[in-house]
């Protein structure tokens, strides 16, 4: 190879570079659809927080005697109420598919998908 023919390719290589370091700020819609994404998904979980302490405080305001019901509780939460170390009463329970906690599953499940 000669020196015209390696000037060339490094001269080739610098103009790559700067197209590519140009090309590096460009930035896709993407990136904002995601950032929306997740002030939309905190938004829920923030709600959803909210409610279940709601009824977290109804359930400590609950004497320990007395059975919780709450007609109105979401289907996708649960509330256990302990006395002690014992559990003393529930709402709602976690489906079948979600009780094994002792194995590690291959696979993820996810539920309401909705909310």
């Amino acid at each position: 190879m000669n020196k015209r023919h390696i000037r060339s390719i490094v001269f080739g290589l610098i103009v790559l570079a700067f197209v590519l370091f140009l090309f590096s700020f460009i930035t896709s819609d993407a990136e904002h659809k995601l950032s929306r994404q997740v002030h939309k998904t905190e938004r829920i979980l923030h709600k959803k927080q909210k409610l279940l302490d709601k009824y977290v405080r109804q359930a400590q305001d609950t004497p320990v005697s007395q059975w919780l019901d709450f007609p109105d509780f979401p289907d996708d939460m649960v509330l256990y109420k302990y006395d002690a170390d014992t559990l003393q009463s529930w709402v709602n329970q976690f489906s079948i598919s979600n009780d094994e906690v002792d194995v590690i599953p291959l696979s993820y499940r996810l539920h309401y998908m909705s909310n």
